[in-house]
């Protein structure tokens, strides 16, 4: 397993990260855009300009060009919180052994996207997309789904959802894992209204089938239905 952990302006927090989980895995940490001290620069393995999340997105899919296809990439933003570090790589090592499942996050304490809540089932749910803020994902799937066309969307909205239809494309499953759940800030620091304008740019250039995954997996009713993976699934 691959661990990367992608920062914008948090420095501290990115270097605790990388200190806590290196005990356990390989961890990459890469920067986007932010002022490093001459201390803290040594810790971080790459340091970009700001390159926003697809910027990010793609130089994890860039670390991960020569691991074997099924290998996993947990990524990890660095606002993202979480009391056990074994534990998180546990629980996702534990359910990466099915190779079913292709790509995996952990519940969260606050999104955006209702299948992301802990749904307190005691362990994984089918859900059509998970959110990119803290996942991973089989090596091969990142792969297909970078490099991002940063010059159409940077800011990732739809991203998400488009690993999702890669990761059903492809016969496998995405999941969210009720047994541990990750803290995340409730605001998300940009203009939410540039971000959509990306996101429709951008997914008009996908083909028809992706299309109509996005549309249907974006509805509030299927993120809010334990089936909802499976509508998602039906040939449209």
């Amino acid at each position: 397993m691959l661990f990367v952990v992608i920062n914008h302006r948090l420095n501290q927090a990115s270097i605790a990260l990388k200190a806590a989980f290196s005990p356990h895995v390989e961890v990459f940490l890469v920067d986007s855009g932010s002022e490093l001290t001459s201390a803290e620069r040594p810790h971080f393995d790459l340091a970009l300009p700001n390159v926003y999340y697809c910027g990010l997105l793609n130089a994890a899919a860039q670390a991960a060009r020569d691991r074997p296809a099924d290998e996993v990439v947990y990524l990890w933003s660095s606002d993202v919180g979480h009391d056990s570090p074994a534990a998180v790589l546990a629980r996702a090592t534990e359910a990466f052994a099915d190779p079913r499942v292709g790509t995996y996050a952990p519940s969260a304490w606050f999104s955006g996207h209702a299948q992301m809540w802990n749904k307190r089932t005691g362990g994984l749910r089918t859900v059509p997309f998970v959110e990119g803020f803290c996942f991973a994902t089989r090596a091969g799937l990142l792969r297909e789904l970078c490099p991002i066309d940063t010059s159409i969307n940077f800011m990732g909205w739809g991203i998400d959802i488009q690993l999702g239809y890669l990761t059903l494309h492809r016969g496998r499953r995405t999941v969210v894992d009720d047994r541990i759940e990750v803290r995340h800030p409730r605001s998300t620091g940009y203009s939410t209204a540039i971000a959509q304008r990306q996101r429709l740019a951008w997914s008009a250039g996908l083909p028809p089938a992706a299309r109509r995954f996005h549309r249907v997996a974006e509805w509030s009713w299927t993120k809010r239905r334990p089936f909802s993976a499976w509508v998602c699934a039906w040939p449209w």
